[in-house]
């Protein structure tokens, strides 16, 4: 189990069920700034969804991300990790993903922290555009 996969499956999971609607799933995308529509994201949980009950488990979501590998560019990597670091120092803190989570009505709560505690290799306390490249990069 990854746990960063776990994290973020965590922190989607609004009602804490264990289980990811289409709507906490639109809601956790467009969080992370992908704007994805109803229908893309009714698309890509059916795309994965192992047992056709219409949401997914912690093992479809885990499988949904692991299919999401193709390589990604510096550019958008350096672009991505530019909408997490809100003050433009060059690092990402809980706090300010907890802003950008709060913003599209998702408490993220303290998963933040167990995120940013895995991503950051030097134990500082934030994410460095190397580390999130090194979670992220592929």
């Amino acid at each position: 189990m990854s746990i960063a996969h776990k994290t973020l499956f965590n922190v989607f999971d609004q009602n804490n069920d264990g289980l990811l609607s289409v709507v906490e799933l639109q809601r956790g995308l467009n969080a992370m700034g992908m704007e994805a529509s109803t229908l893309e994201s009714m698309r890509l949980l059916s795309s994965v969804d192992t047992d056709g009950d219409g949401y997914l488990d912690y093992k479809d979501f885990s499988a949904l991300l692991d299919t999401q590998g193709e390589p990604v560019s510096e550019a958008e990597l350096r672009r991505s990790f530019g909408m997490f670091d809100l003050d433009g120092d060059g690092y990402v803190t809980a706090d300010e993903l907890g802003v950008l989570f709060s913003y599209v009505g998702v408490d993220a709560g303290e998963t933040l922290d167990e995120w940013i505690a895995e991503v950051d290799l030097d134990g500082d306390g934030r994410v460095s555009f190397a580390e999130y490249k090194v979670a992220f990069g592929r």
